[in-house]
């Protein structure tokens, strides 16, 4: 190509790349008035001294109104594309709230990511809405505040809240199978009837939140802090909950079986008619704990505190422990100790404990305990000699029924069950 034609494509194209923008055509249009303006003034010699000091004045003036308009306008403007920018995040919140595809959870997901993290705001309405997947996890750069939201009837499915802030917040019949809430802020937070099926809450922070009707199975609850909880009706079958904090949690009527719950702290907590069958306390902290009306067959508490802990009427059939279980103080009222091989290895047994529980049929206990027990088959035999002797005519038939009251509690207590033959 020859040097004019190179030329004329540079000038062409100049010329495109200025009416492309409206700012460059703005600027272009003030350089060449002011230029025109410029040498004509100067060959008609306008200028003069006293010329160039009024055009220092006029420029000083003019550089500290461009200031002030400047940063009033740069205030205003920002603050307008604020509330025009929260207002339409808010509006495609609403607009897609019940859609489900991958582009409608992107925008939710970018919505309240602007929401909460650019500008700080919370107490976000998300009732009903669908969430699958969408990724809400916190960093370090990134807070995601959504305390005192609203999550009931929402679908969370795999939703990512790892580290966010969600305290306070409602998740009634919320959806929330598999959904990642490691190191998130959930206290006092409301998951009745939600479903938090395979969920991660590993070191979550669930203090004193409700849990009603809810279903955790499967779920990974490791090193959660779940102080003062309520849970009632909820399974938690097969979820792992090693090393989580328990501490004066009230579980009543839920199912726990096959659940971890090593290195756990129960202290002064209070589980009411639910099932931890097979699961596992393993070096466990139940110190003052009340288990009423529990079943707890198959439970391993090896190296397990039961130090004042009360076993009111639960179910112990083939509990495990070990020598370093300590039940120093713990109380078995009407409790079934049956077919226990490892009682003789617990340290601080006593008689005494043992005397009210319903039944130690088939169970293993130390010396000082056998005898105890072999005194009171004894007896038990010397009362059933009293009543096949019981003369009604010389003695209270008072008498008659008090001894087989306790002939029968005698019965039960060393043998499991009760016969009219037995006596």
């Amino acid at each position: 190509m020859d040097l004019p034609k190179q030329k004329k494509c540079r000038i062409k194209d100049s010329y495109y790349y200025i009416i492309s923008s409206p700012v460059r055509i703005s600027f272009f249009l003030l350089c060449i008035f002011s230029a025109a303006i410029v040498l004509f003034c100067y060959c008609n010699s306008y200028y003069e001294k006293n010329f160039y000091e009024n055009i220092l004045v006029e420029c000083h003036g003019l550089l500290f109104d461009l200031l002030v308009i400047g940063v009033v306008l740069t205030y205003f403007t920002a603050k307008g594309d604020k509330e025009t920018e929260i207002k339409q995040c808010k509006q495609e919140l609403q607009t897609y709230k019940h859609d489900g595809s991958k582009e409608a959870i992107n925008i939710k997901e970018k919505c309240i990511k602007i929401l909460c993290s650019k500008y700080k705001i919370t107490d976000i309405d998300l009732s009903f809405c669908i969430l699958s997947e969408a990724n809400l996890s916190s960093t370090p750069s990134e807070i995601i505040d959504l305390s005192h939201s609203n999550f009931s009837n929402a679908t969370l499915t795999k939703v990512k809240f790892e580290s966010a802030y969600l305290q306070n917040s409602n998740f009634n019949n919320a959806e929330l199978k598999g959904a990642n809430l490691t190191n998130t802020h959930l206290q006092h937070s409301d998951f009745t009837d939600a479903n938090l099926n395979e969920a991660n809450l590993t070191g979550a922070r669930l203090e004193f939140s409700i849990f009603k009707n809810s279903k955790i199975e499967r779920a990974f609850l490791i090193n959660a802090n779940m102080k003062e909880a309520k849970l009632q009706k909820v399974n938690l079958k097969s979820t792992e909950l090693n090393d989580a904090d328990l501490t004066g949690a009230h579980i009543n009527n839920s199912i726990l079986d096959n659940v971890l719950l090593n290195n756990a702290k129960l202290q002064n907590s209070i589980i009411e008619k639910s099932n931890l069958n097979r699961s596992f306390l393993i070096n466990a902290n139940m110190k003052y704990a009340r288990l009423k009306d529990t079943s707890l067959q198959f439970v391993v508490l090896k190296n397990a505190d039961l130090i004042d802990t009360k076993f009111g009427c639960a179910d112990l059939n083939f509990a495990e422990f070990d020598e370093n279980t300590d039940v120093k103080g713990a109380s078995f009222t009407g409790t079934i100790l049956k077919n226990i091989s490892t009682f003789h290895r617990v340290k601080n047994l006593t008689f005494d404990q043992l005397k009210d529980a319903y039944t130690i049929f088939n169970s293993k206990f130390n010396d000082d305990i056998s005898e105890e027990i072999d005194s009171l088959e004894k007896e038990t035999n010397e009362i059933s000699d009293k009543i096949n002797n019981f003369d009604e005519d010389g003695n209270n038939p008072n008498s008659l029924l008090e001894l087989e009251e306790q002939h029968k509690k005698n019965i039960i207590f060393l043998y499991g069950d009760y016969k009219d033959e037995d006596i």
